[in-house]
């Protein structure tokens, strides 16, 4: 999960809800796999903060982060971390793309 996220920001907010839809690159390789296993998965984006939370066969479980956006560059630190990762994002309306680390995680707002 350290691989988070990269993204571009094209006159729309990052903030709210977004559902994961597919993604390429190791980094989300779990992801998907999660999701062909019929997690849904979510990454929740408010006032700096960033939550992604898993939800599978009734279970559930979460993880705090912190972001930071400077134009289409995001970075976002992980939780117990102090150094963050830095990518892009695209928001183009109810689509989100984060770029990072090689991989791209996209997205559907909930």
């Amino acid at each position: 999960m350290a691989m988070l996220l990269l993204l571009t920001a094209c006159g729309n907010s990052i903030e709210g809800t977004w559902n994961y839809v597919d993604g390429t690159g190791e980094g989300a390789e779990s992801f998907s796999t999660y999701k062909a296993l019929g997690a849904n998965i979510t990454f929740t984006f408010k006032s700096g903060k960033m939550t992604i939370k898993m939800e599978i066969e009734g279970q559930s479980d979460s993880m705090e982060n912190t972001y930071k956006i400077d134009g289409n560059k995001i970075t976002i630190t992980t939780e117990g971390s102090t150094d963050g990762t830095t990518g892009e994002f695209k928001v183009d309306g109810k689509k989100l793309t984060l770029t990072i680390e090689g991989s791209t995680l996209n997205f559907e707002k909930k």
